[in-house]
């Protein structure tokens, strides 16, 4: 049987990036590991896949870019900061959409390995679902970004959804609201998750009680936003509390609906500032994330993994801003 690169890093005890390294003539490698791995080489007869080398050279300068849903202006600008970033250093990068869909994430990935790109900057679509393995085991450097994946080690940037739906919820509170919905996205994705416990807490450290029925899950998509906010009045919230901008619009068509207008019937909160929430009459207060900085600080942490990687991985989390306008400030009687 033909020994492979995996072969030859169990053997020598070091990973997969450090054999590439060593057999790529890098400097950067110790001594006695180099020796370790040089052993391994003559002992196993591994030979590098010369035409493999080729292909990686030709894609070294190309990174891919997997977003969980293009029509979100959040990842509009996450992907302008990673364009930024990327194109300063001479990087190209290829935009893919897996639109929530594990399934379209999977083909994706086998075609970044099959094409040996550079690196990986994911969104993923599921934390328990996603599976980064096949990225892993070619020796792909990767960074997530807004989500959390499965796969440990890997670096990541994301903002800090528990404090952000904590403001937005405390916010309300500090209003006068007590029976405060919550329009949340899907619970496979972290940044749903997350939020949900912001918004409880901030119940919780106000002793306001907990109820389920002013709960209700979308997909982070228009449409579902329409639906879940609609079942949502049922239970006549005060005040609601949105997970993204996407769901907003279509829970705003449903007060429209309904015959309510924020803040006269009920305050309103969403995550994301697009540029039509301040031009709303009246404006929609927000949780405003750091989205073109997650994308900037991800190509930076994907160039540094490049060059480095074997180092420690990265976990940065960006503090989002509770921008108040008037959707959320309680009408005085």
């Amino acid at each position: 049987m033909v020994a492979t690169i995996r072969d030859v890093a169990e053997l020598s005890g070091t990973s997969r990036s450090t054999v590439s390294r060593v057999m790529n003539g890098k400097l950067r490698v110790n001594p006695e590991v180099r020796e370790h791995v040089l052993a391994a080489v003559k002992e196993l007869g591994y030979r590098p896949n010369k035409v493999a080398r080729s292909l990686r050279t030709q894609a070294s300068r190309v990174l891919a870019l997997v977003v969980s849903d293009i029509s979100n202006p959040f990842f509009g600008s996450v992907i302008r900061g990673v364009e930024d970033v990327a194109g300063s250093a001479d990087y190209l990068v290829v935009l893919f959409n897996s639109d929530e869909d594990v399934e379209r994430e999977r083909r994706y990935l086998s075609i970044i390995v099959a094409e040996r790109m550079a690196g990986v900057i994911i969104s993923p679509t599921s934390e328990r679902k996603t599976d980064l393995s096949l990225l892993v085991d070619n020796g792909i450097p990767i960074v997530t970004v807004d989500r959390l994946a499965k796969t440990s080690g890997t670096d990541t940037v994301r903002s800090d959804n528990v404090e952000g739906a904590r403001l937005a919820t405390a916010h309300l509170l500090d209003q006068g609201y007590r029976r405060i919905g919550y329009v949340g996205g899907p619970a496979a994705a972290t940044t749903s998750r997350e939020r949900l416990v912001g918004y409880k807490a901030a119940l919780r450290q106000a002793r306001v009680r907990f109820e389920r029925r002013l709960l209700s899950a979308g997909d982070f998509k228009e449409e579902s936003g329409h639906v879940v906010m609609t079942k949502l009045l049922e239970a006549q919230p005060d005040a609601v509390l949105v997970a993204n901008h996407t769901m907003a619009i279509g829970a705003l068509r449903s007060l429209r609906e309904a015959g309510l207008r924020y803040p006269d019937d009920l305050g309103f909160v969403s995550f994301d500032d697009p540029p039509w929430a301040s031009l709303t009459h009246p404006s929609l207060t927000v949780i405003a994330q750091r989205d073109l900085e997650i994308g900037r600080q991800a190509a930076h942490l994907l160039k540094q993994r490049i060059l480095e990687p074997d180092r420690p991985a990265v976990r940065a989390i960006l503090q989002p801003e509770l921008r108040v306008r008037e959707s959320s400030l309680r009408p005085v009687p």
